[in-house]
């Protein structure tokens, strides 16, 4: 998963951290490398005036940020950092990437030809649009302006209303947003006061979607000679189902996104019926105010997330702590420089710490490792679709069973702190219906897309400014869920 807490993502406390992957995809980027020619850097020119009436930002901030490169020398470990020199170019009818370093040992091997490859630079070529008001002339910054569409129809504050909306209004909640919402401003009002947490108050919104994974054909995890076991297990399809949350605080009038979470969840899964609820992925940002509160409001978020699973029948979990390396992005496009990302030994450390304020809680009844679950064998372990175990167990690629139950032993003991399986308590009240509604969504649902999106738009959280401006850009993706009245002013 991506955590980014008070680190940056679940990060914890201000990190990031993978759950899913061992490594993290490489996904499409759509900002442009700037090419080297004859030791020349090719720079895009630029002709914005400085003379802009929204503040007083200097011309070299308004450039766009560039996220790392995964360096094909080493997927796992190596990367290309933003600003940073490398060589690119079709090899094998692919394009590939390499550090200076790689690529000189790629060479040195002969897996890849000079003449196949140019020196470039990792950077964002485009920059931040400075604007002229079509009425009177005054020129705005993009993001000052929170205005999405052409330079052609921007109209700024002193002539009109805006169209961007950046506050959500819902016509109708789903269920278990709700019962977050109220949660985190519940914890929010008991911690600064009830007036100042009606002027910031918390939004929660989820996208969810049914899944189906046939255990041959998608799942494909094991040897032929687990197959029968397996199925056996859990039937020849998995059914499942994807929940997207999307966590914002109300700050200077916009609705700012801070905090991302992935999950998926399993109705009677296996042939013991339990349901299990997974986190994949999370994410934050730190423009959480009151800073000092970030952390704790991280885990009030989780904390909510397993209080409504509880409620309605869910009440085994699956989280595995990997935290990605400094400057990758799995959900956020761009954070704050200064937001570090966690090691795995700090993480795994804050997620004891989150089990345990949610034990104190009453919401969570017993967490446990890899090493405490005591499983010894590839046919007992829990399937969940595209996880940590699923995707271990499908690169263990051998037909031979005495190998692979030797791959998946050195698996057990390199991942036995760093995944957790965690049991909740019965509420009280008892159990309500299974009802998590069905909320799809094009792009918001998939963490892929939204990053892609964000990337494309060059919306970015790095700042708070531009966090501010991304935030609306992700409001403006909420068309269906958006009441009718909830424009405002700039």
């Amino acid at each position: 998963m991506t955590y980014n807490l008070p680190f940056t993502y679940l990060k914890m406390a201000p990190w990031t951290t993978a759950s899913k992957k061992t490594s993290p995809p490489k996904l499409t980027t759509f900002f442009k490398k700037t090419s080297i020619k004859n030791g020349i850097t090719s720079k895009p020119s630029t002709s914005h005036n400085l003379d802009a009436v929204c503040c007083k930002e200097l011309l070299q901030s308004l450039r766009y940020n560039a996220s790392n490169i995964i360096c094909d020398g080493d997927v796992e470990e190596c990367r290309i950092h933003p600003n940073s020199s490398y060589f690119g170019g079709i090899s094998e009818d692919e394009e590939r990437s390499f550090c200076q370093k790689c690529f000189k040992k790629e060479l040195h091997a002969k897996n890849i030809k000079m003449d196949d490859f140019h020196e470039m630079i990792n950077e964002n070529e485009a920059s931040e649009d400075v604007l002229k008001c079509i009425r009177c002339h005054d020129k705005w910054h993009r993001c000052c302006s929170f205005h999405l569409g052409s330079p052609e129809s921007f109209v700024c504050k002193k002539h009109g209303k805006g169209h961007v909306k950046k506050i959500i209004g819902i016509k109708e909640f789903e269920k278990g947003s709700k019962h977050m919402e109220v949660r985190l401003n519940t914890f929010l009002k008991r911690r600064i006061g009830v007036k100042e947490a009606l002027k910031s108050p918390i939004k929660v919104i989820s996208f969810t979607a049914e899944r189906e994974a046939a255990i041959k054909e998608h799942i494909g995890m094991v040897p032929q000679y687990y197959h029968e076991k397996l199925v056996a297990k859990f039937g020849t399809h998995i059914d499942y189902a994807t929940r997207a949350t999307y966590v914002f605080q109300r700050q200077e009038g916009v609705d700012q996104l801070f905090f991302v979470m992935f999950t998926e969840t399993c109705w009677n899964h296996g042939k013991d019926g339990k349901s299990w609820f997974v986190i994949d992925y999370l994410d934050s940002v730190a423009h959480f105010q009151p800073a000092h509160l970030k952390t704790k409001v991280y885990m009030e978020v989780i904390h909510s997330y397993m209080d409504y699973m509880r409620r309605i029948g869910y009440f085994y979990g699956h989280l595995y702590a990997n935290p990605p390396l400094q400057g990758d992005y799995y959900i956020f496009n761009v954070h704050p420089e200064w937001q570090k990302y966690p090691t795995k030994r700090r993480l795994q450390k804050w997620y004891h710490d989150m089990f345990k304020a949610g034990k104190d809680a009453g919401i969570i009844k017993s967490s446990r490792d890899f090493n405490a679950h005591k499983i010894k064998s590839a046919a007992d372990l829990p399937v969940f679709v595209d996880g940590l175990w699923a995707n271990l167990m499908k690169q263990e690629d051998t037909v031979d069973k005495e190998e692979f139950e030797e791959a998946m032993a050195y698996h057990f003991k390199q991942h036995g702190s760093d995944n957790f399986f965690i049991e909740l308590e019965q509420p009280k009240g008892g159990v309500k219906k299974h009802d998590i509604y069905l909320y799809a969504h094009p792009i918001l649902e998939n963490r892929h897309l939204f990053l892609q999106e964000c990337q494309k738009n060059n919306w970015e959280f790095g700042t708070r400014r531009r966090a501010r401006f991304a935030s609306a850009g992700v409001i403006s993706l909420l068309k269906s869920y958006l009441s009718d009245d909830c424009d405002m002013d700039y």
